[in-house]
Order: structure tokens, then sequence, then C-alpha cells
């Protein structure tokens, strides 16, 4: 790993292939999670999902064949090949441990999810990997932290908790 101009350049981020776009990884995602839904996306079902028109599906979906990340054929539904699928559960679990996190902190769900889905692209798999054993930290905790409840008093008022020693 080297910086450069104060950027670090990783040979191994998050993106699962240097290949795929941000827009391709949204696409791998959604069928992804379409399959374990439906056992199976059509380009409808993608198109409805991601809010985007047929064609731009199709363009997207005879990509994804030609990397070898998706069997595609016109008029048939679409299934990510196994490639494609580990990339999909990467991405879902990635947006997931985000969501998480960001719900921990107080965000919105909806809110959550949306920042999850811009930062899962981008973040540095170190990134994720600390962001991951924070969350599975606290999820796993026998009660919530006294340090959390301390945020949430601090994140609403501004002002921190007579009890909290720091």
């Amino acid at each position: 790993m080297a910086i450069i101009h104060g950027k670090i350049k990783a040979t191994n981020r998050s993106r699962a292939d240097s290949k795929l776009t941000r827009t391709l990884q949204e696409y791998i995602k959604t069928i992804h999670i379409l399959e374990k839904e439906k056992g199976s996306a059509t380009v409808t079902d993608i198109a409805n999902s991601l809010g985007v028109k047929a064609p731009s599906v199709t363009s997207a979906l005879k990509r994804l064949h030609d990397l070898g990340m998706a069997k595609y054929h016109p008029y048939r539904s679409v299934t990510l090949t196994k490639k494609g699928k580990k990339i999909g559960e990467h991405l879902e679990r990635v947006h997931n441990i985000l969501r998480n996190f960001f719900m921990f902190i107080g965000i919105e769900e909806k809110i959550a999810s949306i920042d999850a889905c811009e930062i899962e692209h981008i973040a540095h798999p170190e990134t994720i990997g600390r962001v991951t054993k924070f969350v599975e930290f606290i999820q796993t905790a026998p009660q919530k932290p006294k340090w959390l409840n301390h945020f949430e008093e601090f994140a609403a008022t501004g002002e921190r908790p007579e009890d909290c020693n720091c």
C-alpha cells in the first residue's frame, strides 16, 4: 500500500473486481438479493429494484455476462455465476454492516441504508474490517454499553451526561 498525494493507493480495495464499476456492483448486489428472495431475477425485477429502464438493465447484464459474473440470455431470467455470487454476498454483507453501524449511532434506517450504499463501494477493506468488529461487538454485548447511552444523550442534547467520566 502506498500513499500518493495524501490518498492511499491500495491493491486490494473493497471493490470486488477492478473491472466492475460501481453501477455494475449495484446490479450484482440487486441480482444477488433477488435470487435469494425469488430464486432468480428478471430484467423487470432488476429494473424495478434499481429504478431504471429495462434497456439499461439489458446493457448491464450483457456486460456482466461478458465479465463472467452473470448468466444472461435475452428473455430469460438472469443468475449470478459463482464469481458473481461471491461478489454479491460481499457487497450485501458490507452494506448491512455499514447500515447497522450508522443505525447504532442514531441515523434513521432509510438514511443509513442510502449512505451504506454510497460507502460500500469505496471504503478500504481495513475500514470495513474494523467497522465489522465494532458492530459485532455491540450486537453481541450482553446489554447496551453505557458509553453508547452517553453518546445518544450527547448527540441529542450536546451535553455530556453527568455520570459520564469522560
